[in-house]
């Protein structure tokens, strides 16, 4: 089982992103991590959950919560409030009888994927939300 630890993401242009434990909630294998934003409000979220689902298999869920924040004056007050968010989620299932090397190589993959920012389609559809043709 891991240790509950600060975690580090790699961001845009060599920008850590540092995530420190917030709180868990083992009846539901939930972890949550946060990353202070300019306020409480901005602050960036990740959580993991490790379940079995209804058929036996393992699922582990990852999701990423990333606001962005400006401030806002509102009748001579002027507070930080968020003007958008965007939201990662990353789901692995996989048989209870599946070998270590199976998970090892889903996680592999999806590592490939999302490192692969050269790719045109990948980075077409990704970062400018351009649809497949």
């Amino acid at each position: 089982m891991p240790a509950i630890t600060s975690i580090t993401l790699d961001g845009n242009g060599g920008v850590d992103h540092v995530f420190a434990p917030k709180f868990t909630d083992m009846s539901k294998a939930l972890v949550q991590w946060n990353m202070p934003g300019s306020a409480p409000v901005g602050d960036e979220r990740l959580t993991f959950s490790v379940n079995r689902s209804q058929s036996g298999a393992q699922k582990v869920t990852i999701k990423l919560v990333l606001p962005k924040t400006q401030d806002v004056e509102i009748g001579g007050v002027t507070r930080p409030t968020v003007v958008r968010t965007a939201y990662v989620e990353l789901s692995f299932t996989s048989a209870d009888s599946a070998p270590i090397a199976d998970r090892y190589e889903m996680l592999e993959l999806v590592r490939s994927v999302v490192n692969n920012t050269t790719n045109a389609a990948i980075n077409g559809a990704i970062v400018n939300l351009e649809p497949f043709y």
